[in-house]
């Protein structure tokens, strides 16, 4: 493996977003009969919160890595690594995506905080959806969601914006290294 490959790590990356849903309901559905016989619940999804934060952990580990990744390639290809903590100042989802993670690294609270919002991550739910948000399919699908909030517990936004945004910002930048090799 090249670990230094770019577009590979984008493309792992990208599946690695991936995992915040799934086709299997079956998977996550637990039936559950009446006492009285005359009946049964059904449950979807995991409740398991810390379960729920692992996943999207990895997701926004795998995330925040792809940082020190480009600014090699930008060395690389004689670009300035400076441009990539210009654009993490620049973008608010960058930041907060940096924030939590060197908070999960690190500890709370930061030194030093790029975004100013002491971000945390609150409301982690795995639920059932219809419609696949990847293919835009109409069919139910388990994915997991969750809402990104400052100190104060005020929404910044959700986690799929902050996933959806942060990785279309990196795939952006890797694009200026492409088109120069």
């Amino acid at each position: 493996m090249d670990y230094n490959d770019i577009q590979s790590r984008l493309k792992r990356t990208f599946n690695s977003l991936n995992d915040r849903f799934d086709d299997d309901i079956e998977k996550h559905t637990r039936i559950e009969p009446w006492e009285n016989g005359l009946g049964e619940s059904w449950h979807f999804g995991n409740d398991d919160e810390s379960e729920l934060l692992n996943k999207v952990m990895i997701i926004l580990y795998n995330l925040a890595s792809l940082k020190d990744h480009l600014k090699n390639d930008f060395k690389r290809v004689n670009l300035d690594p400076e441009i990539i903590e210009r654009e993490i100042n620049d973008s608010v989802h960058l930041q907060v995506l940096m924030d939590i993670v060197n908070q999960e690294k690190h500890g709370a609270p930061l030194r030093r905080l790029r975004s100013g919002k002491s971000p945390k991550i609150i409301g982690v739910t795995n639920g059932m959806r219809l419609a696949d948000k990847r293919t835009g399919e109409e069919k139910f699908i388990m994915f997991i969601d969750g809402t990104i909030a400052d100190n104060n517990g005020q929404r910044i936004f959700g986690l799929d914006e902050l996933v959806e945004e942060s990785f279309s910002a990196w795939k952006t930048l890797s694009t200026r290294v492409t088109d120069i090799a």
